[in-house]
């Protein structure tokens, strides 16, 4: 039987039912690291942090309620919602075990240990420290990853590479092996061992619709084991029970909203069909090309920021939306102008932009996995192959952005630090601007070099940092191009302007593995060395008449160095302006420290 016969009929089995029945285990995915290393039981809380401990860090985290309006929404909408929502929690779960494989033991443990009253309140904060890294590593204050419980410690590789295994290795194999999938977005990297391989062969045997649809399974895995050699698996065998009973949800999901809204039907069809394939590109484009009326979802791995070996794998998350539809349509007209903005941009021309984008704005239901946290708006896909086809979709998340906690904290942290002449130039609506125009801003710019790369493929971990970077200074560059189209008032473009110098304002030394943090600092160096920035008596100074040409500059230098995929200027780039003075950046960030919350922990309404 020829293999797209295979295909069909294999497809048509997962939808009448079949395996999408059965609810994954509450237990961990196979592991990247030892698939049978055995798993020593947790005694009460011994080896955990202390009370106190904890409390350092939860005494600097501000608890953000989230909640959104769905009374909009059919009855077949509310049914499709909670179907919805049981996919986040998978997507939970397979995002906590991608970061580390003792993860599920320790949300296990500490969901059902019981312990006595003097222990309660610790047993309490060590939960909440749980849910504010989504697993058992916690990042103190100095910036350092440091196990709350008795487990492995950090590695930059998470546990999406095998442990110990350098970034400079895995590069020098994969370079000799480029047949391998090592680099892929959406795969997991093994040691070839016997032991891993017996277990991905007999998760391949029981779910024989994984062989179907990625045929060079049965090559990857023929081969015995070898000393120092490594083999990659796509998620869709690595999280297998996960992502069938994703499957299987986001389908009943889809039949459910149908009557409603065909389209997001039809993409929540095509999601649940891209777990199993590995293939995000059919559920991509219905997801561009789709209008849906009132709910939306961003479903899967999409983001690298995890990754901090080399920046290539994609981590789990998702959130589902409610669309505001006054505000997304005011906000359309908005960028009617994007094939010129992208024609007026330094070092081009680039590729050529759509005239109209799928651009909304939403309010957020919940969020899982890699997109918790208080994400304020995102634009996907990533791919370059995929984006160049079908575009990308911007999703504003205004009860993120405009939540009283969230707002009140940034006025602190402005007010902390300008002088007195400064203290009203932030507004209502700085960050919500800055924030939109910075999503706009990753749709613009150079997606390949010069010589046909990716650009996240030539640039490796310090992609993140640069396109980070480049949006934000791109949101920038556009207030007078939007001042002069009407667009924007010149009283908002000041307060845009403000958010953008509150974007830049650091407590602590950022570590290089942090892509925000150290674009951030970058920035702020930048804007100090053109004068827009000065400090005078502890507080800060704001030239706003300097402010466009230091965009320009600073802007013109990432688009070069990312069209060019010059990684060797890359890296001497991050070194030069990633610098931190205590005279100043220290100063600045003395200012910040009192009143600046060191984390968000979001509490959704729609959640239990």
């Amino acid at each position: 039987m020829c293999n797209r016969a295979m295909l069909a009929i294999a497809l048509v089995a997962i939808g009448c039912g079949g395996e999408t029945t059965e609810p994954a285990p509450e237990g961990r995915p196979p592991s990247s690291r030892a698939i049978d290393d055995p798993q020593p039981r947790f005694e009460g809380l011994e080896g955990f942090w202390s009370s106190e401990q904890a409390q350092a860090i939860l005494e600097r985290t501000e608890r953000l309620e989230v909640r959104a309006d769905t009374s909009s929404l059919t009855n077949g909408e509310r049914e499709a919602l909670e179907r919805l929502l049981q996919v986040g929690e998978v997507m939970q779960r397979v995002y906590e075990t991608s970061r580390h494989p003792r993860a599920g033991a320790v949300r296990a443990h500490l969901a059902s240990v019981e312990v006595d009253a003097s222990e309660a309140e610790r047993l309490e904060q060590l939960r909440t420290l749980y849910r504010l890294f989504q697993g058992p590593i916690a990042t103190t204050a100095g910036g350092d990853h440091e196990p709350f419980a008795p487990v492995a410690p950090y590695e930059p590789g998470r546990n999406v590479y095998p442990s110990g295994v350098s970034g400079e290795a895995l590069s020098t194999w994969a370079a000799a092996n480029p047949g391998a999938g090592l680099l892929d977005v959406r795969t997991v990297v093994r040691s070839r061992t016997l032991e891993n391989l017996t277990f991905d062969r007999g998760v391949r045997d029981d779910h024989p619709v994984l062989e179907v649809l990625h045929p060079s399974l049965r090559d990857t895995l023929r081969e015995g084991p070898s000393a120092n050699a490594f083999y990659a698996v796509p998620y869709s065998l690595a999280y297998a029970q996960e992502m069938l009973q994703a499957h299987g949800l986001l389908r009943e999901a889809a039949e459910l909203v149908r009557s409603d809204d065909a389209d997001l039907a039809d993409y929540l069809e095509q999601r649940a069909r891209d777990l199993l394939t590995n293939d995000y590109e059919a559920g991509d484009a219905a997801w561009v090309s789709g209008r849906f009326r009132r709910l939306n979802a961003q479903i899967g791995a999409y983001e690298t920021y995890d990754d901090r070996l080399l920046g290539q794998k994609a981590f789990f998350g998702m959130s589902i939306l409610v669309r505001a539809p006054e505000e997304s349509a005011e906000l359309e007209r908005a960028v009617a102008n994007l094939a010129a903005f992208e024609a007026a941009l330094p070092g081009g021309p680039y590729q050529q932009v759509r005239a109209a984008i799928p651009i909304g704005i939403y309010d957020v239901i919940a969020d899982y996995g890699q997109a918790r946290g208080g994400n304020t708006a995102s634009i996907l896909p990533n791919e370059a192959h995929i984006t160049r086809k079908y575009g990308r979709t911007i999703m504003i998340r205004r009860n993120i952005l405009l939540n009283p906690a969230n707002a009140a904290s940034a006025q602190r942290r402005f007010r902390a630090v300008v002088a007195e002449a400064h203290a009203e130039d932030l507004g209502e609506q700085g960050n919500l601007d800055r924030t939109v125009w910075h999503e706009v801003g990753h749709y613009l710019g150079p997606k390949q070099t010069t010589d046909g790369r990716d650009v996240t493929e030539a640039l490796g971990n310090l992609h993140n940092t640069l396109e980070e970077l480049k949006a934000d200074l791109v949101s920038l560059w556009l207030i007078p191009h939007l001042v002069s189209s009407s667009v924007m008032t010149p009283e908002r473009s000041r307060a845009a302007y403000a958010a953008g110098v509150l974007r830049t304002l650091v407590t602590t030394e950022p570590r290089r593995d942090s892509p925000y943090a150290t674009m951030q600092l970058m920035q702020q160096r930048w804007l100090f060395d053109a004068g827009v920035l000065r400090l005078e008596e502890g507080k800060l100074h704001i030239d706003y008449a300097r402010y466009p040409a230091a965009v320009l500059t600073m802007l013109t230098e990432v688009l070069r160095i990312q069209r060019a995929g010059d990684r060797a200027a890359a890296e001497a780039f991050v070194d030069r302006w990633a610098r931190w003075d205590t005279a100043v950046q220290g100063v600045i960030g003395a200012l910040l420290e009192p009143v600046a919350p060191r984390r968000w922990l979001p509490e959704y309404a729609a959640l239990d």
